[in-house]
């Protein structure tokens, strides 16, 4: 009988870590697609400026990411056509699975994006 319920305690505690694991992997995908977003963005407009900052934060409250606090770095505006642009958005993701264990864990949750400018900047 104890070992039907450390079987069952172990089984648990996997299926929530499997929770988890999914939980974290939509995170990292729903990340990308903002940042794929915000990349397009910023190819037509040759860098990052402060519109596509708060545009960044719409997006992430659009794909329900609102609870995270991300740190943004970007390539700044004016960057001429075929210059390479960066994207960088990073937090960590709590792993409340472990919680019941008395462990809080946290993973990052890091996403860097590449483009290329797209319009020409003509000189004064």
């Amino acid at each position: 009988m104890i070992l039907g319920l450390y079987s069952l305690l172990v089984i648990t505690v996997m299926l929530m870590i499997g929770i988890e694991a999914a939980g974290y992997s939509m995170a990292v995908w729903k990340l990308r697609q903002v940042c794929s977003e915000t990349l397009n963005q910023m190819k037509i407009e040759n860098g990052m400026n402060s519109r596509i900052e708060a545009g960044f934060e719409d997006l992430l409250e659009d794909y329900g990411l609102q609870g995270f606090s991300f740190r943004l770095e970007g390539t700044p505006c004016c960057v001429q056509r075929g210059d390479l642009l960066e994207l960088e958005a990073e937090s960590s993701y709590p792993l409340s699975c472990l919680r019941p264990l008395g462990t809080c864990w946290e993973v990052p949750l890091r996403i860097k994006v590449r483009g290329l400018a797209q319009t020409f900047i003509r000189g004064g």
